[in-house]
């Protein structure tokens, strides 16, 4: 008897290993696995990427291709989209091949974990375990969504509401001093090279960080009045990006409205903006600001009273 089901099972083992893999795995992706072979591009890989990974039940991989592709965002802040689009491409020029390894291998698996069942056991298993998943690739697509709003909700918020300038008085060792208060107005006081008392009254805007980069790469073309400070300013800005040293950055724009010297009021010019970039050294509490048109540097010191 016992020599009877040693038999019986080492004819089970045989039949399992002889049995046609190539069906397995056409069960396992419920595909045929010609049609695999054969394919050059896959179009839903281009269009979709991460998600189609997923959906296939590759989840490493599209948590991989999810991580290159932040990377990418990350440091291509400006051109995030041209720089994935070759990613896509190469993910849908590979994809079946990459596929139909993953399928192999998955089978493989099934096969030594499962060495004892029949054939017909296999492929249920194989056919389980294939497939797709659409539930997971919904909860991720919602995921990501979330993180984005998330990002933007908060992340915009303090960018353009950062309280460790807004609410103070900023002044430098000329005397130039620029009061930012926290109702989005302004009172820059200046003496020129004639000793001229100055004013300029308006509102402002400030942005920090990675909005900032954004702000002044969509708008350098308009604020720099010559090709070569265009140039310089796009070298400043990837340089920032490279070195990720973005964090501190801020961008502050100001739109005059009013404008005096020595207590005259003066005719202002219409759309009189002045944009000022630099960084903020939280240590020290300083802005070392550049006026963006004419390259003038000033350090500005923060008053230990707020408004």
């Amino acid at each position: 008897m016992i020599h009877q089901e040693n038999n019986n099972h080492q004819v089970n083992i045989n039949y399992n290993n002889a049995f046609d893999n190539e069906e397995l795995i056409a069960t396992y992706m419920r595909k045929n696995t010609n049609e695999i072979k054969n394919s050059k591009f896959s179009v839903l890989a281009l269009l979709f990427g991460a998600y189609y990974l997923v959906y296939k039940k590759m989840y490493l991989y599209g948590l991989i291709f999810i991580a290159i592709t932040t990377i990418i965002s990350f440091i291509f802040t400006s051109s995030t989209y041209l720089v994935t689009i070759p990613i896509h491409i190469f993910l849908a020029k590979t994809f079946d091949e990459i596929y139909l390894k993953h399928a192999e291998k998955k089978v493989n698996m099934i096969k030594n974990n499962n060495r004892n069942k029949s054939n017909k056991e296999i492929l249920e298993i194989c056919n389980k375990k294939g497939g797709t998943n659409i539930l997971i690739t919904i909860l991720l697509f919602v995921f990501l969504i979330l993180m984005v709003y998330i990002n933007y909700a908060f992340g915009i918020s303090s960018e353009t509401n950062p309280k460790e300038i807004i609410g103070y008085t900023w002044v430098t060792n000329d005397n130039t001093s620029l009061h930012l208060n926290k109702n989005k107005t302004f009172k820059l006081y200046q003496i020129d090279v004639n000793s001229n008392n100055k004013l300029y009254e308006g509102t402002y805007t400030v942005y920090k960080g990675l909005t900032a980069v954004k702000f002044v790469g969509k708008n350098v073309e308009i604020l720099s009045s010559e090709i070569n400070d265009q140039i310089d300013s796009f070298a400043i800005l990837n340089n920032m990006l490279m070195r990720k040293s973005y964090k501190g950055y801020y961008a502050i724009i100001l739109n005059i409205t009013k404008e005096f010297e020595n207590d005259n009021q003066l005719d202002v010019e219409a759309n009189s903006v002045v944009l000022f970039t630099g960084y903020y050294y939280k240590d020290s509490k300083e802005l070392d600001l550049t006026n963006f048109v004419s390259k003038a540097s000033s350090l500005f010191q923060r008053e230990e009273f707020s408004e």
